[in-house]
Parts: structure tokens; sequence; C-alpha cells
């Protein structure tokens, strides 16, 4: 996957998210963080590419600073501190690990905000065949539902 010819913005935005690109800081709901050259070029591709898990070697990749050498276990320590910022802003999005060496950034409701519906058979069924022709346009639809 090449993730490079992604065209430069100043700014990004995803649900509660904004990023700055040029300043590097990225704002939620109730707080701001500044963030590395690495990160917000990271933060940048994520979020352009929201719902769509990214390989880490394509990221690691799309993401070298020319001044530092990185490995790609660098990936690893800018997600990690990605999702730290992330929280710090009070935002939705999260950034999931997709089985061995993928990420992902979802808007996901905090627990006290989902709800739980009880439906009937044949409600459930019309609902899923909903999802499913949703997730046609929308891949990963299930996964943010948490289906």
């Amino acid at each position: 996957m090449n993730l490079l010819p992604i065209e430069e913005t100043a700014t990004v935005a995803t649900a509660d998210l904004t990023l700055n690109v040029a300043d590097r800081i990225v704002t939620g709901p109730r707080d701001w963080a500044k963030l590395s050259p690495a990160e917000t070029k990271l933060l940048r591709i994520l979020m352009l590419r929201s719902g769509e898990a990214i390989r880490k070697d394509a990221l690691h990749e799309a993401c070298k600073v020319r001044i530092h050498p990185t490995s790609p276990e660098s990936v690893d320590v800018q997600i990690c501190n990605l999702r730290r910022a992330l929280r710090s802003t009070g935002s939705i999005a999260v950034i999931r690990s997709i089985r061995i060496g993928r990420y992902m950034l979802l808007h996901a409701l905090p627990p006290e905000a989902r709800v739980t519906l009880r439906l009937l058979p044949r409600q459930h069924a019309a609902l899923m065949s909903l999802i499913d022709a949703a997730e046609v346009a929308r891949p990963g639809l299930r996964a943010e539902l948490g289906l």
C-alpha cells in the first residue's frame, strides 16, 4: 500500500478531532496536544484513512523523518504516544491494533454512552442486513459498532 500520494492538507478533521499539520497540533473536544513531526505524519495518515487497517511497515515508510533514522518498531512507540495524546484531548477516537502489525483509527463511543437494544428476531435480521449494506460503503463499520 503506497500512502505517500495523499495530497498535502493544512488541516485534517474527522469526527471530533482536528489536526493542524503545519503547527503539529491535534485538537479534541476538551483540549489540544502538540505532536512530534513523525506523530503528525502518522496521525494524518490514520485520519485520512479512518476505519481502514494499515500495515505497520507502510506507516513506517510513510512517516520516516529524514533527520533521524527509524525502525519499524518506532511506529509502535508513536502509536503509544498518539493514543495518550488522543485521550488527553477528550476525543472519542481510538487507535486499534488490528491483528499483527496493522493499526486503524476508529471513533468509538465511551462505555457509558453505549446503548443495549433488545430486538425481536425479525427486527434483528432487518438491522443486520442494513449494517451489511452500509459496510459495503464503509468497511470496518461492524468493528466500529462493536459487532
